[in-house]
This record gives C-alpha cells, structure tokens and sequence, in this order.
C-alpha cells in the first residue's frame, strides 16, 4: 500500500511541475507581449493626438491672423479697435485674452476677458482674474513678432 501511495505521489508530482513550470513562462510571455503592444499602440494615439493639436492650434493661428489682417487694424478708431477684440475674443473659444498693443508695446485696445464667471461665453471661455492678466501681458510679444507669424 505504501508503494501505491508514493508512486500516485510521485506521478502527480511529475505530471503538475511541467505545468506550473509551462503556466509560469507562458504567463511571463504573454506579459511581456501585452506591454509590447500596448506601448505601440499608445505611441501612435500620442503620434496622433500631437497632429491633431498641431493643426488644431495652427488653425486657430491662422484663423486670428486673418482676422487681424482683414480689419486693418492700423487704420481702426478707438471704438472699432474694442470691436475687432471683442469679435476675437467671441469668434475663438481658445481665447481667454484678447489685447491690441502699438509696436513699442503700449496697449491700444483691450484687454477683452471674462472677469467673473457670469461674464462666461461659452464652456472653453475661462475667467482672468488681475493676477492672470498682469502674468499674460508680461509675456506678450511684440508687434514685430506677430507680424514674422509667431
């Protein structure tokens, strides 16, 4: 009875290592083949998302450009000036900021914002407090530039 019992023992032990040894490496395997897969995959919705901004934003770039170039904005008075930024501000939602300054910096016109939130547009719209504006108008550039198409 003895022999019977250590060889089914010894039987199911050999027949049970196999597997797990098996089970365990083609675990390790297919882990290693999901992470693969799974990073290409998500580099090419980061590859695709990164044009879809880029051609977003290059859009809405030049979308603003013609804007300004349609109105000549040089030959505007005071009140068609506040005008063109209040158009702007409404006509793009990524606008949160809308401000004509002259060549040496000095602002002509603006800025147009929502101050508080009842002043809110539309959902994209966010409110720019003091601090926000102080924070945008030092980091503005000048007229030169946006005319080389920054």
């Amino acid at each position: 009875m003895r022999l019977r019992v250590r060889l089914t023992a010894l039987i199911a032990i050999a027949s049970v290592v196999p597997l797990v040894f098996t089970g365990v490496a083609a675990t390790r395997i297919a882990d290693r083949y999901h992470v693969a897969q799974t990073q290409v995959l998500y580099g090419k919705q980061a590859q695709g998302l990164a044009r879809l901004t880029v051609a977003w934003l290059e859009e809405r770039l030049r979308g603003l450009q013609v804007a300004v170039e349609v109105f000549e904005v040089d030959t505007l008075g005071d009140a068609e000036r506040e005008g063109l930024l209040r158009f702007v501000y409404r006509q793009f939602d990524a606008v949160n900021v809308a401000v004509l300054r002259d060549a040496g910096g000095i602002t002509v016109a603006g800025p147009q914002r929502a101050m508080n939130r009842s002043q809110l547009l539309g959902t994209a719209h966010q409110v720019v407090g003091p601090e926000r504006l102080d924070q945008f108008q030092d980091q503005l550039p000048q007229k030169e530039a946006m005319v080389a198409g920054l």
